[in-house]
């Protein structure tokens, strides 16, 4: 029975990797990367590239509450869905709103889903964010050197699968050459040490200010400090995800 279990287990995991993109967009003057690593052998996070009309590409990301195989069927249902409502809605706020109904309706609300939805316009340079209950983008601005939130707390919406016919709130920010976005799940910045300590947002900013920054290497910096953080440990505390894009110098 142990070694059907594991068969299975196997299954669900070539599955769920099979709804995450086996390839990262290209964009003339773009850069992208994309980090998943499950806490068991499948997951709840979720992130996604979704080419769009007019030289656009959704970028989503997404974290079921929970863990394992209930969680991974339900970042299947949402990875889906998300591409569907993209698709299909003229823009990401409603986009957002209909994943929300969808959610409803499959009548799974003893979970719920924070979601970050991005569009991106790679000829406009401009990002549109709406954020249901999830950690707001980061951006690094490569002119100031500073970071800012790519919405604020009240342009946060809640998560999908809470309340239905609720509307959300877009934010819109451009994006100038060096201009990186950063988007993590919560099992980065909950990442636990050996001796149970938290990665922090403050040990996000850290990684990310330590070198040169690219989305590429923003990123992979921020892969290896949370895998040096975690260090020692049998396994994850949660499923980590990590998507970077943004305009190159």
């Amino acid at each position: 029975a142990r070694a059907g279990l594991e068969r299975d287990l196997e299954l669900a995991q070539r599955v769920q990797k099979s709804f995450l993109p086996n390839k990262l967009p290209t964009a003339p003057g773009y850069e992208f990367f994309a980090h998943y690593a499950a806490a068991q052998e499948v997951g709840g996070d979720y992130y996604d590239f979704i080419p769009l009309a007019k030289q656009r590409i959704g970028i989503m990301i997404g974290d079921v509450a929970g863990k394992g195989v209930p969680a991974a069927l339900l970042m299947a249902k949402v990875s889906s869905e998300a591409r569907f409502c993209s698709l299909t809605e003229a823009n990401l706020t409603d986009a957002v709103f209909k994943l929300n109904e969808h959610m409803q309706e499959a009548g799974q609300l003893d979970r719920f889903v924070t979601f970050g939805g991005c569009v991106l316009d790679v000829e406009q340079h401009t990002l549109h964010v709406v954020n249901a209950g999830h950690i707001p983008p980061i951006i690094y601005r490569h002119a100031t050197k500073a970071f800012e939130d790519g919405c604020t707390k009240d342009q946060t919406g809640y998560p999908l699968g809470i309340l239905e016919g609720i509307p959300y709130e877009a934010n819109m920010v451009t994006l100038n050459a060096g201009d990186t976005v950063v988007l993590i799940t919560d099992g980065v910045s909950e990442s636990r040490s050996k001796d149970e300590r938290d990665f922090g947002m403050d040990g996000v900013f850290v990684a990310l200010k330590a070198g040169p920054t690219s989305p590429r290497e923003m990123g992979q910096r921020l892969v290896d400090a949370v895998d040096r953080h975690a260090a020692g440990r049998k396994t994850f505390h949660d499923d980590v995800t990590i998507v970077t894009f943004g305009r190159l110098k």
